[in-house]
């Protein structure tokens, strides 16, 4: 028997005896709202799976969107590679920042050329690894996670706030990744290799939690806005769109048509639908963007204090 033939057999056993592992059971995501699956049944290694999906203007919005997938990495075997990626539209993205209802994340984006696979240019790939374990699971216990994640070139972003739906399915694939991946990095030294040349950079740090001010807002009663609705309540809908940059001046408190345009772009971006009314649930959407918003300035302040009183 030659060479070839021996190396044929040798990767067709190896085939076989990882095909349990390797099996993509899509059983283990029904009944999760919202959760759109792609399998192809006669390639086991060839399934994604979504969440949360929601289109902006300009970016297409993760809200959840978490893809797994298992990758060729340029090695003569199949490896199984667990990703969330945070696609965008237009572009590529290299990094995003993560607030929890306590913690404060950087992360640097997984560089999949360093695994001998094409980087997608309209996807921000995070692999789940133990450099990474930690932020995903804060991530899915959190009651308030929003991600921001910036363009390749810098000069763009786009920030969401991670739903329900994202939260249970990223449970998920944290249980895949501790069942499937976790046993396979303790017997592949292939697969160490590389999980760690695709190990995002994160960063962390304890922030001021956010939790009961989280609470406050989603449990506030919101007045519906809509066209000619006026007072107090306007003023703080339009201020919260001026900080967003939904809307450009125009804070005086009455509810015109620069408004209801600006209510209809916020909801068109995360993914509610584009009305033009301040429902409820766009105002509590809005106020938990800016409280983060707010926080991270208040921070920033802090810091620029500090150092001048150095």
């Amino acid at each position: 028997m030659n060479v070839r033939k021996i190396a044929a057999l040798a990767l067709a056993l190896t085939l076989t005896l990882c095909a349990p592992a390797l099996a993509f059971d899509p059983a283990r995501f029904e009944g999760v709202a919202g959760v759109e699956v792609t399998y192809d049944s006669e390639n086991p290694t060839d399934y994604s799976v979504r969440a949360g999906f929601r289109t902006g203007s300009d970016w297409a919005q993760f809200g959840g969107h978490l893809v797994v997938r298992y990758m060729n990495a340029g090695k003569s075997e199949e490896l199984p590679l667990m990703l969330a990626s945070f696609t965008t539209e237009g572009g590529g993205a290299s990094q995003m920042t993560v607030r929890t209802s306590a913690h404060r994340y950087e992360v640097v984006c997984s560089d999949l050329s360093q695994a001998g696979m094409d980087n997608v240019d309209t996807e921000a790939p995070l692999l789940v690894s133990p450099a990474s374990l930690a932020m995903f699971e804060d991530i899915a216990a959190s009651g308030y996670a929003r991600i921001e994640i910036v363009s390749a070139d810098g000069e763009s972003s786009f920030a969401f706030l991670v739903d329900d739906d994202a939260r249970r399915l990223l449970d998920l694939f944290l249980e895949e990744y501790h069942e499937e991946i976790v046993p396979m990095l303790a017997e592949s030294a292939t697969l160490v290799q590389v999980y760690a040349a695709l190990a995002p950079q994160v960063t962390g740090e304890t922030a001021r939690d956010l939790t009961a001010d989280v609470e406050a807002i989603c449990a506030a009663e919101y007045p519906e806005l809509t066209m000619d609705s006026t007072g107090d309540e306007v003023t703080r809908l339009q201020q919260a769109l001026a900080d967003l940059g939904y809307l450009d001046g125009g804070v005086d408190g009455i509810f015109g048509m620069n408004t209801a345009a600006a209510v209809k772009a916020f909801q068109t971006a995360v993914g509610l639908e584009a009305d033009g009314v301040a429902d409820a649930a766009t105002q509590a959407e809005l106020y938990l963007l800016v409280m983060n918003v707010d926080e991270v300035a208040d921070a920033g302040d802090e810091g620029s204090d500090a150092e001048a009183a150095q």
